[in-house]
């Protein structure tokens, strides 16, 4: 009879179990693909999500820079500032294409001070 009782138990945790492994799978963010993303999709992601998709692409794009390991969190906030407000003039544009034309507007913009 104890035997019995703790396969009873036994099932009882694993069927109670199943809804969270459930869940677990859903919290996990999936990966984003960025080459096709245009700025409406951008802005569809987790905000959460958005500033390390922007971080992760203007970081690709100066691979080899000697600028590429400095971070100015100032600098940061104000490029994305400017990033969403490029996004939310031209939402069907190219996300990395707009990001790429936002820093080199702000490139420019640095050079002439």
């Amino acid at each position: 009879m104890r035997i019995r009782d703790g396969r009873r138990w036994w099932v009882a945790v694993a069927l109670l179990a199943l809804p969270l492994a459930a869940r677990a799978d859903e919290a996990k963010a999936k990966p984003v693909d960025v080459k096709q993303m245009s700025c409406k999709d951008f802005r569809a992601l987790p905000a959460d999500q958005q500033p390390l998709v922007a971080a992760w692409v203007h970081g690709y794009s100066h691979l080899g820079s000697s600028n590429a390991w400095l971070l100015d969190p100032d600098k940061v906030k104000s490029f994305l500032a400017d990033l969403d407000a490029a996004c939310d003039a031209t939402p069907g544009a190219s996300f990395r294409y707009k990001l790429l034309e936002v820093a080199k507007t702000r490139k420019a913009a640095a050079a002439k001070k």
